[in-house]
């Protein structure tokens, strides 16, 4: 790979800024070519049976490629519409990726933390919030626990993982935190 890229929308990026600085027929066709690979590559079908963690980077890759076709100035409509509905079903996909018996690696790349190494039990801080993570002896999660970050300050006020997100990526469907209710006399 001679642009150093490594998935088709870096690729279309490079492809398509080398033909505008200086045109040329073998570079118009490699735009071309890219282009296609690139929609074969956003219209490719999830992988029956395929484990979380790959399936997590594969959402990834592809919400990335396709941001990244959306960068080029001369982006045709069909790409456009591919690339749009591709970032909406990644997101769709990942927000219904269950925290709650995936292990480490998918965990981390749903989140965008690490974990530190250990056993039973793990931590991130995450918008605000101290998330800790209950994992079985095969590394699956098998319980979260989050709280404010600060002492004496435990309520969870995250922006982007506000306690609803967590606990709907947590189980992976749309939920919502329970209010709390007053305590009584």
């Amino acid at each position: 790979m001679a642009d150093g890229c490594k998935d088709p929308g870096c690729q279309l990026v490079a492809a398509t800024a080398a033909q505008r600085r200086a045109p040329s027929a073998p570079r118009e066709a490699r735009v071309a070519a890219v282009r296609g690979e690139l929609l074969a590559f956003l219209n490719a079908k999830a992988v029956a049976g395929e484990a979380t963690a790959p399936k997590v980077e594969r959402l990834e890759r592809m919400a990335n490629a396709a941001g990244a076709a959306l960068t080029v100035p001369s982006v045709d409509a069909e790409l456009k519409t591919v690339a749009t509905e591709t970032m909406v079903k990644a997101a769709a996909e990942r927000a219904q990726t269950p925290l709650i018996g995936s292990d480490v690696a998918a965990i981390e790349s749903l989140l965008s933390v690490k974990l530190p190494e250990g056993g039973a039990f793990s931590s991130a801080p995450l918008d605000g919030m101290s998330v800790y993570f209950v994992f079985d002896a095969a590394k699956r999660c098998k319980g979260i626990y989050a709280v404010g970050a600060k002492p004496k300050h435990r309520a969870m006020v995250g922006t982007t993982w506000t306690p609803d997100r967590l606990l709907s990526q947590a189980v992976g469907r749309d939920v919502k935190v329970k209010a709390a209710t007053p305590a009584g006399p």
